[in-house]
């Protein structure tokens, strides 16, 4: 009964974000992503993709849901809202592109500075996380970050003897538990699937999303205020 309630609330949800003609039922959607899931990561096979940027995503987006939503491969725009694991809201739609690449330069840096393959999926793991956090599109983003990351694991493990590794049954708690801080589970999967020790419990800080400039200096105006109150002295930055 749960499991049900579960999947009508799950549709609403996919019906709200816009339908291609066709699409008029779960079962319907769920054959056509899963098929179309299928040539997604064919698509990343023999690709090298590190770090992925915001035109990656969007370009695998576009495969799996292609002919399911006619916005397939866009982020979401002004004005349009996402909930997710239990009432987490997503990144403002204007903020969705600098914060991708904000994550993009910064696991650049930390895949740079990775001494071990344990800190690789710590790094990847990180990235999934962040991307999470950021839930660019309106429908589709646990797909799209699964075949993101075994497009990752291809290029950065390129020497482990292994086929595709379909995202497992709980990825999306493994996703929650990661930009929650708790890593390590995402991480072991990372390192499961290429044949390397697990990590112990750990709990990362994730970076919290990038404000946009004008909230950051509005941020910074009350800030001197307050302090010039408390000082007895007029702010530096005035409205």
């Amino acid at each position: 009964m749960a499991l049900q309630a579960n999947r009508q609330k799950q549709w609403q949800r996919i019906v709200e974000a816009g339908l291609c003609p066709g699409i008029t039922d779960f079962e319907t959607y769920e054959a056509k992503a899963t098929e179309q899931l299928e040539l997604a990561y064919r698509a990343i096979t023999g690709r090298s993709i590190a770090v992925p940027s915001p035109v990656d995503a969007a370009a695998i987006h576009a495969i799996i849901f292609e002919g399911i939503h006619p916005w397939a491969g866009e982020f979401r725009k002004m004005g349009e809202t996402v909930r997710f694991d239990r009432g987490v809201v997503g990144l403002d739609a204007h903020r969705i592109i600098p914060e991708l690449e904000r994550i993009a330069l910064e696991t650049n840096k930390a895949l740079d500075g990775a001494a071990s393959p344990q800190e690789k999926a710590m790094a990847i793991a990180c990235f999934h996380a962040r991307y999470r956090r950021a839930h660019p599109f309106l429908d589709g983003n646990t797909r799209t970050s699964a075949v993101l990351l075994e497009a990752q694991i291809q290029t950065l493990f390129p020497l482990e003897n292994r086929g595709i590794q379909e995202r497992p049954e709980d990825y999306k708690l493994k996703l929650a538990q990661a930009y929650q801080g708790d890593i390590a589970p995402l991480t072991n999967h990372i390192l499961t699937v290429t044949g390397h020790s697990p990590i112990d419990a750990i709990h990362v800080k994730m970076p919290a999303p990038m404000f946009d400039d004008d909230l950051e200096t509005e941020i910074i105006k009350q800030r001197e205020r307050i302090i010039a109150q408390q000082k007895g002295q007029r702010p530096r930055i005035r409205p």
